[in-house]
């Protein structure tokens, strides 16, 4: 209820958040030049997003402290007023569909998705042009097919292959029974890209279940080593989903998104098995490792009022008695990578969620 009462400026961006929780983010998962681009990066993209979750996608191994930025809109809210800056006119079709998915308008496509995630590819240097996540409201394989035929329609070819939604297409039809589709990728920073496929359900049989609709599907690379690594995992994670990325064919990188739903680590064992068991198979260092450990908390605007984003605290400063303003850190998921080519690979996406705390009670 507070949200829609905060007085915004047009100055006012989402970088703020950043360098609210700067001293939160330890430098050995992001130093400070990456962290800068995560700022200048933000300070294209509108205040309000950033009210909705906001993830850090960091490497888990020594060989990067850089880190990718993306920000989650609920697809139910109302972002009438969404612009981005720093978007090229050559990208005027891109920055028209996404005003039209977040906005007030009675979009078709925007009905049948529960959250659009902007993702921004930064690493070493700043990012204008977000890549496109949509979460399916039910992700079944006929309203994920109605998404495919409709994003392409809005984006065209410029950003779609009619080829990689059609061999989309075929993989969604063939999944099993109680799988579904939770995200497709448009990854539109990248021009014309794969689709990416974010495919939940196949976990239940372990192992052998998500093999045999790799075969099914004619995924023909060999990941024994990759899939002996998860059965290790498989007991300390609660929900596991396969990503795949989609041409005329599958590519030959594989992900497995593990997801622990108890977000504290100081609660859930789960988190210090799996970490430990990344470390042992050189996925993980240790400093990162006791970093993502402690990362679980909170801080309140009451002790941090210098730096808390300018409209938020406007707003408490007037109606402390009312209410406050929280930012709350977890890790969202942890995501381990295959390529034939170069191996396995280990992520933590950092999240970070606004919130305001009715002072009578309620959360």
């Amino acid at each position: 209820m507070y949200r829609s009462v905060i007085r915004e400026k047009s100055s006012d961006r989402a970088s703020e958040f950043l360098i609210a929780v700067r001293n939160r983010i330890p430098q050995v998962l992001v130093d400070d030049k990456s962290y800068d681009n995560l700022i200048k990066t933000a300070s294209s993209v509108p205040f309000n997003i950033a009210l909705s979750p906001f993830l850090l996608e960091c490497s888990l191994d020594d060989s990067s402290r850089m880190a990718d930025l993306s920000f989650g809109l609920s697809a139910d809210r109302d972002y009438s007023d969404f612009q981005l800056s720093g978007f090229e006119k050559e990208h005027s079709v891109l920055l028209k569909s996404i005003s039209s998915l977040t906005g007030r308008s009675d979009n078709r496509l925007k009905s049948q998705l529960a959250m659009i995630w902007l993702e921004y590819d930064v690493g070493e240097n700043p990012a204008s042009i977000p890549s496109l996540f949509l979460t399916p409201k039910t992700g079944t394989s006929a309203q994920s097919t109605r998404i495919l035929t409709q994003i392409q329609r809005d984006l065209g070819e410029r950003y779609i292959d009619a080829r990689y939604s059609k061999k989309a297409g075929d993989i969604i039809r063939r999944l099993p029974d109680k799988s579904s589709v939770r995200q497709i990728g448009i990854m539109a920073s990248r021009g014309l890209a794969p689709l990416r496929l974010c495919l939940a359900g196949l976990d239940d049989s372990g192992r052998q279940n998500m093999g045999r609709f790799l075969d099914h599907i004619g995924y023909d690379s060999s990941c024994k080593d990759f899939f002996s690594l998860y059965k290790r995992l498989e007991p300390f994670v609660d929900i596991c989903d396969l990503s795949l990325d989609v041409t005329e064919h599958i590519e030959p990188r594989i992900g497995l998104e593990l997801l622990i739903r108890q977000r504290n680590p100081r609660r859930e064992k789960a988190w210090h098995h799996v970490l430990k068991e990344l470390e042992m198979e050189g996925l993980c260092s240790h400093g990162k490792m006791d970093e993502l450990l402690n990362f679980y908390g909170y801080d309140s605007i009451i002790e941090n009022q210098e730096r808390w984003p300018r409209p938020l605290a406007v707003y408490w400063k007037e109606n402390r008695e009312q209410c406050c303003s929280f930012l709350i850190r977890s890790v969202n998921h942890l995501k381990i990578s295959f390529d034939p080519a170069e191996g396995m690979s280990a992520k933590a996406y950092l999240k970070i969620t606004h919130y305001w705390k009715d002072m009578n009670g309620s959360f």
